[in-house]
């Protein structure tokens, strides 16, 4: 049996139970930490352009993005690039997740820094940065 609403055991439970439903008992997440999260695994690139022109089918026949993560907003990223004469180039890169998850910062040893906007639904993947002048756009699905 529930105290009467004039009952001062009735008062006290008030504060208790709206801090109770309050309390949110999942933590928060760095958004920079789900979306490493998010990134691990195998992508495997449906769409490559660089100012507007499709590179997958005319200059590779296929690339992968591979996310290996080291640290809660960081890791390390291999691109693995097959040529249309079956050549293949294989990048690796050193990232960090920021803004909001909303970037990814790319170093490779010999010093190229690429800085991509990143959007994800789901097993899609959207990257956009501009490189050397070129805008690049890259669409992968998780493999």
């Amino acid at each position: 049996m529930l105290p009467s609403t004039k009952s001062p055991l009735f008062l006290l439970l008030i504060p208790i139970l709206m801090l109770a439903t309050a309390c949110n008992n999942d933590e928060d997440i760095d958004p920079n930490e789900d979306m490493n999260n998010r990134l691990e695994g195998e992508w495997e690139v449906e769409s490559f352009t660089t100012d507007g022109v499709e590179q997958i089918g005319t200059s590779y026949s296929s690339f992968t993005i591979e996310f290996d993560k080291d640290g809660p907003i960081d890791g390390e990223v291999e691109w693995d690039l097959v040529g249309l004469s079956s050549l293949s180039e294989q990048i690796e890169f050193a990232y960090e997740v920021e803004s909001m998850g909303m970037e990814l910062e790319m170093r490779e040893p010999g010093g190229v820094e690429l800085e991509f906007e990143i959007e994800m639904d789901g097993d899609e993947l959207e990257m956009t940065a501009t490189f050397s002048g070129q805008q690049w756009e890259i669409e992968a699905e998780r493999d």
